[in-house]
């Protein structure tokens, strides 16, 4: 059975393509991104929600839980222009834009308690004909 002559030329530029291509995707750089994140006192905010979003926050890239110590990390990015957001109950978004060209630890993120009064709720017991109900802000009994 002979074999096209062709079908040689064409495996070998295959193989030479793919000894030139492969090292440049070795060289591709992949970076970190750390930070810690607190609140006023200086008290890490454990458990708060942390995403990496593209540039035009059009996608989400990442996101992580803070630990107990309110550490965070994101593994193996891009060399690129991303939004953080940091999200937890009670307090303000936390919003920044990071230019990432190397492995990077960002400063102390403090985040800010929201002071925005709750509407409802209820202020204490009241006893009405020897039975016990709440009774709810805003609304004379």
């Amino acid at each position: 059975m002979l074999v096209n002559p062709r079908f040689f030329f064409m495996l070998k530029a295959i193989i030479q393509s793919l000894i030139l291509i492969l090292p440049l995707y070795h060289f591709a750089q992949n970076y970190n991104l750390t930070g810690t994140t607190k609140d006023a006192q200086g008290t890490p905010v454990a458990f708060a929600n942390v995403v990496l979003y593209s540039q035009d926050k059009s996608k989400i890239i990442k996101g992580a839980v803070t630990n107990e110590e309110g550490f965070f990390e994101f593994n193996n990015l891009r060399e690129a222009t991303y939004v953080l957001v940091i999200k937890y109950l009670g307090f303000e978004d936390s919003e920044i834009t990071i230019d990432l060209l190397k492995n990077t630890a960002l400063s102390l993120i403090t985040l800010v308690e929201k002071t925005e009064a709750l509407e409802g709720g209820y202020s204490g017991l009241q006893k009405t004909n020897g039975k016990t109900f709440g009774r709810p802000f805003g609304i004379q009994c």
